[in-house]
């Protein structure tokens, strides 16, 4: 897991905890004093505050950090694959100039060609 990630997104956490919901906290204890005030009148009750946590901001910045570097790195793996695989399929198919669809066309041209039966013999076996 790359720390790099894990520590900003930590970070960002830990903002968007101070920047987001420590107003968001400060107004809904505003609301709710209103509410508490005008009550004999309204018969209404205040709504439950949510409080603003910055370690959970946090945590939970640094595990999304923690989730997007692990999907970066399979990302990264499987690129790796599939570029292997691709210039496995272009060495069989010929090259660098033959591409891995025009690899069974070559096989048939190749079926197709006629050999004269002499000259195979004359070829030394290995």
């Amino acid at each position: 897991m790359d720390p790099v990630t894990i520590g900003v997104m930590a970070g960002l956490g830990l903002a968007k905890s101070e920047l987001i919901d420590r107003p968001r906290e400060e107004r809904q204890r505003q609301q709710a004093a209103n509410t508490m005030r005008y009550s004999p009148w309204t018969g209404m009750a205040p709504n439950a505050v949510q409080e603003a946590d910055p370690f959970g901001s946090a945590i939970q910045g640094g595990l999304t950090g923690a989730m997007l570097s692990q999907s970066q790195q399979k990302l990264d793996a499987d690129i790796a694959s599939q570029k292997a695989k691709d210039l496995a399929e272009t060495n069989l198919a010929g090259g660098a100039g033959a591409s891995p669809q025009q690899f069974p066309f070559q096989m048939m041209e190749m079926q197709n060609q006629s050999v004269d039966p002499r000259l195979m013999s004359r070829r030394p076996m290995y």
